[in-house]
């Protein structure tokens, strides 16, 4: 079982990914806010 530093690192990492994604496709979106502030 993975801890929760864990999840939230993975979680985190994929949010990055997709959010830095979209930034290239759609620059003229606002930046999603970072989870937990």
């Amino acid at each position: 079982m993975m801890s929760v530093i864990g999840m939230m690192s993975v979680i985190m990492m994929s949010v990055i990914e997709q959010v830095l994604k979209g930034n290239r496709e759609r620059m003229h979106h606002p930046p999603i806010l970072p989870l937990g502030g």
